[in-house]
């Protein structure tokens, strides 16, 4: 919309007169106000990272301030589930998330109808069998309770770690859909329930046992290392940074992850957090070993 033309002013006067003042003061609110509607640049905001809760959060906020000094400033975002950072990731909230296992994005995807894609790799970690009041499968007793995680794909994971450690039979099997309602033989009348992953550290107590990851056991200061059992091949569930497919080449992501796997303070952090048992399927030359299995 084209301007007034401002109202002429003789050298004589020393002073604008009122007409002109008001004529400047619209100018300036008008200026002001097209100031005020720009657009933010999205380089101007901090790349949000979503993450469940895990000692291994570290790992990410030593990145996050490697970041910050290279000029790339990162927001760490913890929630407390499994569910929340891939629907954050879905719905804008955050950019990307590294907390999850390529099956277990593969069936977010699909209960949430989400389309979430894998856009980096990150470490590889095994789950075990863990107690508080035993130490070997030969003293857990006829109808104890033991935990599992509620989600399908770790349900299913913790299955085949039970029957791998001769505790119960799955239907043809098991695989990596296996369900409560797949157990066929249970010789010990274990009574298997299913909780929240993270609230199981803060269970043990009431549990006779628990299949879990080791930063859980780590939260519930047991030995991950002095597992009552532990599962035999990993190879499957290796860990991967997700994000929209539109985002997959996002310049700020890729320059994240590559802060992130390239620092050697990030991984002794993240070893520290699994007390060693974690590898890092990126490195050049990575061959899996005991340690991840």
């Amino acid at each position: 919309m084209p301007l007034a033309q401002a109202p002429q002013i003789s050298p004589a006067q020393p002073n604008p007169p009122s007409r002109l003042r008001r004529w400047l003061g619209a100018v300036g609110a008008i200026v002001l106000m097209g100031l005020a509607a720009a657009p933010v640049v999205a380089q101007d905001k901090p790349l949000k990272v979503a993450t469940a809760t895990s000692p291994a959060t570290r790992g990410l906020e030593i990145a996050a301030q490697l970041a910050k000094a290279q000029g790339l400033d990162v927001e760490i975002i913890e929630f407390s589930d499994w569910r929340t950072p891939n629907s954050a990731v879905a719905t804008g909230e955050v950019d990307v998330n590294h907390f999850q296992h390529r099956p277990f994005l593969e069936q977010s995807n699909k209960a949430g109808g989400y389309k979430l894609v894998p856009v980096g790799k990150g470490y590889t970690t095994t789950v075990g069998l863990y107690s508080k009041k035993i130490t070997a499968l030969a003293d857990l007793r006829n109808g104890a309770k033991v935990a599992i995680a509620q989600d399908p794909i770790n349900t299913a994971r913790s299955l085949l770690t039970l029957q791998e450690a001769g505790l119960i039979k799955l239907r043809n099997g098991g695989s990596s859909t296996s369900d409560i309602g797949d157990v066929v033989e249970n010789a010990r009348k274990l009574q298997i329930v299913q909780i929240d992953g993270p609230a199981i550290a803060r269970s043990f107590d009431d549990l006779d046992a628990a299949v879990t990851y080791a930063t859980f056991v780590k939260i519930a200061k047991l030995d991950v290392n002095k597992p009552v059992y532990r599962e035999k091949d990993n190879s499957a569930y290796d860990f991967v940074w997700a994000a929209k497919p539109e985002r997959a080449n996002d310049a700020r992501i890729q320059k994240f992850i590559a802060i992130y796997q390239n620092s050697a303070e990030v991984k002794a952090a993240v070893r520290q957090a699994f007390d060693g048992l974690v590898e890092f399927p990126w490195e050049q030359g990575y061959a899996r070993t005991a340690s991840a299995k």
